[in-house]
């Protein structure tokens, strides 16, 4: 994949907006959810438990991750200027 033609138009600048807009959709989609719907039991990957238990390891197993993939994608894409600082604060 062409990351470097992706973000061709992104600025240092935008790098925390984007991972407040990525925040905002995630809080938006998990407040979304009524009470019975985090209680409810669900098949994940074979296993089965409440929704509750899938989301939150899913959001802080996987928030990381999402986190550093984009930070190697600009990084990659060109944004020098960013450092590991940049990453983990």
């Amino acid at each position: 994949m062409d990351y470097a033609g992706q973000f061709a138009d992104f600025s240092y600048d935008q790098f925390g907006a984007e991972l407040d807009k990525a925040l905002q959709i995630i809080s938006d989609e998990l407040l979304s959810l009524t009470e019975s719907q985090w209680s409810e039991e669900i098949s994940i990957w074979g296993r089965t438990g409440a929704r509750s238990m899938f989301l939150i390891d899913y959001v802080f197993s996987f928030l990381g991750a999402y986190k550093m993939q984009l930070f190697l994608q600009l990084k990659h894409s060109g944004l020098s200027e960013l450092g590991t600082m940049n990453l983990w604060a």
